[in-house]
């Protein structure tokens, strides 16, 4: 019993952590490009300042990115993530 009640535990954690990049759109194919201040653009789920850190995606016109306020279990507050997400879904 305590085996099986670890297991849960574990891939509950598991996705949590491993899903909440996915939650960012990082499956949205997106271009990974310097930016003018030498750094390299933040990738979906890192954290960010303004829009203009986050890499855009691929196809422009079905997709759109951005930083948004996002709630953080594990900073125990909101946090600044970049997105990508589909117009034509309700992620936007």
């Amino acid at each position: 019993m305590k085996a099986i009640l670890s297991m849960l535990i574990f891939v509950a954690l598991f996705a949590a952590i491993v899903g909440s990049r996915w939650n960012s759109g990082y499956g949205i194919p997106h271009k990974h490009v310097k930016l003018p201040n030498g750094k390299m653009c933040s990738l979906p789920g890192d954290s960010c300042s303004k829009r203009d850190e986050c890499c855009k995606p691929v196809n422009e016109k079905e997709n759109s990115s951005g930083c948004r306020r996002t709630w953080s279990a594990m900073d125990g507050g909101f946090v600044n993530q970049c997105h990508i997400c589909n117009l034509e879904s309700s992620m936007c």
